[in-house]
């Protein structure tokens, strides 16, 4: 992959984009919508309906994002997201791997997180 500038997408761009499933067009809106979007609760959705994507490239992106969500909002949802990072622990996918692990730093550094293991859940405090 070669360096791209990500630009702001509005949602319904976003949206539209996610109607049409194209891989190289979803792997930088998702990066788009974790940077640049205002909205907490739909830039965390968005991302992750892409969690599950066939195109790990994608996936990877989805799971980076939400760490940018993380940095920006300093928030994310403690219901629906733990469950879904301890899923993607087990993509076999080298690339997923090394987004979920800067996603991880971001979740730590910026909303508190801090994993118990590389493939569970959020540590008790």
């Amino acid at each position: 992959m070669k360096y791209q500038e990500i630009t702001p997408r509005t949602k319904e761009q976003a949206e539209a984009a996610l109607v049409r499933d194209q891989p190289e067009e979803l792997v930088t809106t998702v990066l788009s919508v974790g940077l640049h979007s205002d909205d907490l609760v739909w830039s965390q959705d968005f991302c992750c309906r892409l969690f599950n994507h066939s195109n790990e490239f994608v996936r990877g992106n989805a799971i980076l994002a939400i760490g940018h969500i993380a940095r920006r909002f300093g928030v994310l949802d403690e219901i629906l997201l733990p469950p879904l990072i301890e899923e993607a622990s087990a993509d076999p996918s080298p690339f997923v791997q090394g987004q979920l692990e800067s996603c991880k730093e971001d979740l730590q550094l910026f909303v508190g997180w801090k994993w118990s293991s590389p493939h569970m859940g959020i540590e008790e405090e």
